[in-house]
């Protein structure tokens, strides 16, 4: 009974701290059936929907929608079509983009893939060369495969196209619902379920980044500092908001969709903050200005009052080009605007303008507000005013020994920079090279007298020290022997046989019980 106790207890602390991640791959077993959801560590390019020709008898259309952050380039996938479980008729190509496209599918954009050579390709991106034409009358399954990706890896598996419901003429979209996460993984008929029995696919074309920069859109003004305003005026007033300012310099209208406005702010992350995307119809004319005042996210651009960069990118990240640096505002520039002047340099202006180039209006030193009395100038170095005689005269010359100072154009003494000459030492003397001072002849040369005896000459200071003596004094009486008399050995004895009964006396009374049961095993056993 006691076993069964422990045994339902094991049992009881296993179910409790055993983690249930463990449960669940112990269960986990390989299965051959394909899943019919997307994984969530696959890439975000789906199948949004597909079309069949009219007899059912193959695949018209595949609609594809990357739903995803980044580019992607079709043209290195595969679209393979099999049956249920992918095992066999497998059929596999390479997608190339139709006649004369160039681009790759952006962000949250449709494109489609014509299927088959009896369909024509105009107004689709993608288009299929098939090696050998499919049976698609047994074709149950349809899948996209990135590069580098067999078709047997799971994680890649995306979702089937249930052929064999196909009605004549009808497209299929998927359900876009989004359960835990996940996109839906069931197709409906449109014909059937849209109103007005729309059976519409999308193809939004194909994005190709800009060419490399020519110089033709260019940054030329920043407003790093907006004016203080009221949160009524800051609706509507541009003056109330950070912009920058861009021009395109050329004869050709520029679609400003290809490009991004960056600047360094989140640490020079790209993130919404820092940057601007343009509107698809956003097209910026010849010759022409565009205010920038907003973000990414919709809100009041914010630029850095201290200083920084701003510039552009590709839309969809790539080399920046176009670097303008502006200088800090501060608190002395706010409402001023950086800008680019006709001669290429840059500098701040107090006027300025939304529409159009701003006008140069420089900041004013603070003596340009005065005049000069008649017959002076002010002096563009000093801010002070200075008689027109003195810049025009001649310089008179300086008197002799003087010389006229380049800085101040006064007459000063000329100092002479000769170093003065020593006095010669006297007779039986020399000059110290170190000090410069005279010494005796005799005293370089002579030599050190010996010291009295009992003394040596110390080798550092050159002076007389007495000899420390190596050896042991000797004592001034011959050594006694000690003897230890009869008397003080007996008494030596007895203090020491003391000391020891009192330890073993202690001891046997410490133990006095279990020296006392010990005998008496002892007389017991020998009785036996």
């Amino acid at each position: 009974m006691r076993r069964a106790w422990k045994g339902a207890l094991w049992i009881l602390v296993i179910m409790i701290f055993v983690p249930r991640h463990m449960e669940a791959v112990a269960l986990a077993v390989p299965s051959s059936r394909t899943p019919n959801y997307h994984w969530q560590q696959a890439p975000d390019i789906e199948i949004s929907a597909y079309k069949n020709v009219n007899d059912q008898s193959s695949l018209e259309v595949i609609e594809v929608f990357n739903r995803g952050s980044t580019l992607v380039d079709l043209t290195q996938w595969r679209l393979a079509v099999c049956d249920a479980n992918c095992i066999n008729s497998v059929e596999s190509q390479l997608i190339g983009r139709a006649s004369g496209l160039t681009g790759m599918l952006e962000p949250y954009r449709h494109a489609l893939i014509s299927i088959g050579a009896q369909v024509a390709i105009d107004g689709y991106s993608y288009r299929t060369n098939w090696s050998k034409e499919p049976d698609f009358t047994q074709v149950k399954t349809v899948r996209l495969v990135p590069p580098n990706k067999s078709i047997s890896t799971e994680a890649y598996m995306y979702k089937d196209l249930k052929a064999q419901t196909l009605s004549g003429g009808s497209v299929w979209r998927r359900n876009t619902g989004r359960g835990s996460g996940y996109v839906g993984s069931t197709f409906y008929e449109t014909r059937l379920k849209e109103p007005g029995g729309s059976v519409n696919l999308y193809d939004d074309g194909l994005y190709t980044p800009p060419a490399t920069y020519s110089g033709a859109l260019e940054i030329v003004e920043v407003y790093p500092y907006a004016v203080d305003c009221s949160p009524q005026e800051k609706i509507s007033n541009t003056y109330c908001h950070d912009f920058v300012k861009i021009y395109n310099n050329s004869n050709q209208p520029i679609r400003l969709y290809d490009y991004a406005l960056r600047n360094d702010g989140s640490g020079g992350r790209r993130t919404e903050a820092s940057t601007y995307l343009f509107g698809e119809q956003t097209v910026i004319q010849p010759r022409s200005y565009e205010i920038v005042d907003l973000n990414g996210a919709g809100e009041p651009l914010n630029l850095a009052n201290g200083g920084g960069y701003v510039w552009f990118e590709p839309r969809w990240g790539g080399n920046g080009f176009g670097v303008v640096r502006y200088e800090g505002a501060g608190a002395t520039k706010q409402g001023y605007s950086w800008m680019k002047l006709p001669q290429g340099v840059w500098d701040w202006t107090t006027t300025v303008s939304v529409a159009g180039p701003s006008p140069y209006t420089p900041i004013s030193k603070p003596h340009d507000t005065e005049d000069c009395p008649a017959g002076k100038y002010r002096n563009p170095e000093t801010g002070r005013c200075r008689n027109i005689g003195e810049a025009i005269s001649a310089l008179a010359a300086c008197d002799e020994g003087y010389e006229r100072n380049p800085l101040t154009n006064r007459c000063r003494k000329i100092v002479t920079k000769s170093v003065p000459s020593l006095a010669p030492c006297k007779e039986g003397q020399e000059r110290n090279p170190l000090t410069n001072r005279c010494r005796s002849i005799a005293s370089a040369v002579a030599e050190l007298l010996p010291c009295d005896e009992g003394y040596e000459r110390n080798p550092v200071t050159h002076r007389c020290r007495k000899v420390a003596s190596s050896s042991m004094p000797k004592a001034s009486h011959p050594v006694i022997p000690y003897k230890q008399s009869s008397q003080q050995s007996l008494m030596s004895w007895l203090v020491g046989g003391g000391i020891g009964l009192a330890v073993v006396g202690y001891g046997v009374w410490e133990w006095r019980r279990e020296i006392g049961g010990a005998l008496r095993r002892i007389v017991t056993f020998g009785r036996r």
